[in-house]
């Protein structure tokens, strides 16, 4: 994971059915003759935020388009990284509660529980649903590094992916659910690199080579990757092609990270630093069009509900 990715997480450690009506216009949007149309998505997001958590942050609900907000678990945790489950029934996201490790709620905020924890594997974090929804995908500690476990749904039978790499981490299935993109540390240095390997532990392939990349996650249709590069300046987005080919930038100045596919694969939701703060921008698969949609607080690492 990047250096600096890899701090914003760790410092901030931390609707469904009941949603109201879309709101008319995002809060970045303005008016006037050379302002982008507005945008009016109803389509949802989950993200974490420190709105209403003096003491770290709390799983959010949102239209993509920023307007709708509803606050999903409650204050005083460090909840964060949000994932949905393929039938968009729940949300898994990693938390300091006590269980530590991934808990999941419902959509509209209910059945708070814990999911996996350290009775089940060593630190746990960073979970991904199979399509099917049938297996889980998770990082956790063995003695001194952190690997890829693959389990059943409900958390049993899990056993490590690879064998042949360290520090791995953040695990994205792909939607055929053939393959598990993640990253890794280099043999050789703490330099991180994006893997694929297929659902059965077979096929590894390392498909980048820059210094600190990370945070892969498939297209919906499964024809390319998008991922976090530590560049100058900055970390960047990047995207490239499922079998690591035709690697470029959609983000060049700043610091960006974590962007999320929307569910038609057209749009990305990322996490920018602007003024010292994490927030959620917007931007076409081409990175053109960037809109910011959350502007106050620290909110970040959004994920799409996904389309039935």
């Amino acid at each position: 994971m990047p250096n600096n990715c890899r701090s914003s997480r760790s410092s901030l450690r931390a609707l469904g059915a009941s949603i109201l009506a879309l709101a008319a216009l995002a809060c970045s949007d303005s008016s006037g003759p050379n302002s982008p149309a507005p945008l009016v998505d109803a389509r949802i997001v989950a993200f974490s935020s420190t709105a209403g958590n003096s003491n770290g942050l709390s799983i959010y609900l949102m239209h993509a388009d920023g307007s709708s907000k509803t606050r999903l678990t409650s204050e005083g945790f460090l909840d964060e990284s949000p994932v949905w489950s393929p039938d968009g029934s729940l949300i898994a996201f990693d938390t300091n509660r006590d269980p530590a490790g991934i808990w999941v709620v419902g959509a509209d905020g209910s059945d708070l529980h814990p999911y996996i924890t350290s009775s089940t594997l060593t630190q746990p974090s960073g979970i991904a649903w199979s399509p099917d929804g049938s297996k889980i995908a998770v990082t956790a500690r063995v003695d001194t590094i952190f690997a890829i476990f693959v389990a059943d749904a409900s958390g049993s039978n899990a056993h490590r992916l690879t064998a042949n790499v360290h520090g791995e981490q953040r695990p994205s299935w792909s939607p055929d659910g053939t393959m598990i993109a993640f990253e890794a540390r280099d043999d050789q240095s703490s330099d991180t690199h994006i893997f694929v390997i297929g659902a059965d532990g077979t096929g590894q392939l390392q498909l980048t080579s820059g210094a600190f990349d990370g945070g892969a996650r498939w297209s919906p249709d499964g024809s390319q990757l998008v991922f976090d590069r530590h560049t100058n300046p900055g970390i960047q987005v990047f995207v490239m092609n499922a079998d690591g080919s035709n690697q470029h930038a959609l983000t060049t100045s700043g610091a960006n990270f974590g962007a999320a596919w929307s569910p038609d694969g057209q749009q990305f939701e990322h996490t920018v630093i602007r003024n010292n703060q994490n927030q959620i921008s917007r931007m076409n698969a081409d990175g053109s069009d960037v809109r910011m949609i959350t502007t106050t607080g620290t909110n970040a690492f959004p994920a799409w509900k996904p389309t039935p």
